[in-house]
C-alpha cells in the first residue's frame, strides 16, 4: 500500500511536470485565443450595453428637465400677463380717481364762481331796479333770467361728466371682471 501511494504520487508528479513543460498545440493555441476573443467580446458587450443604457438614461433625464422648463416658461409667462393686465387697469383705475378729484374740485370752482356772480349781478340788477322806476316783478323775472343763463351751461357740463363717468364704471367693471377670472383661471392651471 506504501508502494501505492508512492507510485501514485510519483505519477501526479509526472502528470503536472509533463503538463507545466509540456509545449501547446496549435489547437490548444487556438482555443485559448478564441476563448480571449470570446471573454473581449462579451467584456465589449457589456461595456456598450452598459454605455447604451447611460445614454438612454441621460435623453430621459434631459427631456425631462425641457417639459419641465417649458412648463416653468408657460407658467412665468401667464403670470407676466396677468401681472401687465392687473397693472394696466390700476393705472387706468388711479388716472379716473386723479381724473374725478379734478374734476370734483373743478365743479366747486365753478359753481362757487356762478354763486357769487349771480348774486353780484342780482345785488346790481336789484339795486338798479329798486332805486329806478322797476317794480319787483322786474326784479324777480331779471333774477330767474340770470340765473338760468348761468346755470344752464353749468348743467350741460354736469350732465355730460356723469355720462362720461357711468361709460368708465362700466369699463372698470369689465376690467375688474377680466382680471378676476384671468387671476382665477391662472390658479386653477397653476402646478406651483
Amino acid at each position: 500500500m506504501a508502494n501505492d501511494i508512492m507510485a501514485t504520487s510519483t505519477t501526479k508528479l509526472t502528470l503536472f511536470h509533463s503538463i507545466l513543460f509540456y509545449s501547446p498545440s496549435p489547437v490548444l493555441l487556438l482555443l485559448q485565443s478564441k476563448m480571449r476573443t470570446i471573454s473581449l467580446r462579451s467584456a465589449q458587450d457589456k461595456l456598450e450595453a452598459f454605455s447604451k443604457k447611460a445614454d438612454e438614461e441621460r435623453s430621459r433625464r434631459e427631456l425631462e428637465e425641457g417639459g419641465r422648463r417649458q412648463a416653468e416658461e408657460l407658467v412665468r409667462s401667464r403670470d407676466d400677463e396677468a401681472y401687465r393686465q392687473i397693472m394696466r387697469m390700476n393705472h387706468a383705475t388711479a388716472v379716473t380717481f386723479v381724473d374725478t378729484l379734478m374734476e370734483q374740485a373743478l365743479l366747486k370752482i365753478i359753481n362757487d364762481f356762478a354763486i357769487n356772480s349771480i348774486k353780484k349781478e342780482v345785488e346790481v340788477e336789484v339795486e338798479g331796479r329798486l332805486t329806478g322806476t322797476g317794480n319787483e316783478e322786474d326784479v324777480n323775472e331779471v333774477s330767474k333770467n340770470l340765473v338760468a343763463s348761468i346755470l344752464e351751461p353749468s348743467a350741460e357740463f354736469v350732465s355730460g361728466m356723469v355720462e362720461e363717468r357711468e361709460g368708465e364704471e362700466r369699463h372698470r367693471v369689465v376690467a375688474h371682471t377680466t382680471t378676476e377670472q384671468l387671476m382665477n383661471d391662472i390658479t386653477k392651471n397653476s402646478t406651483f
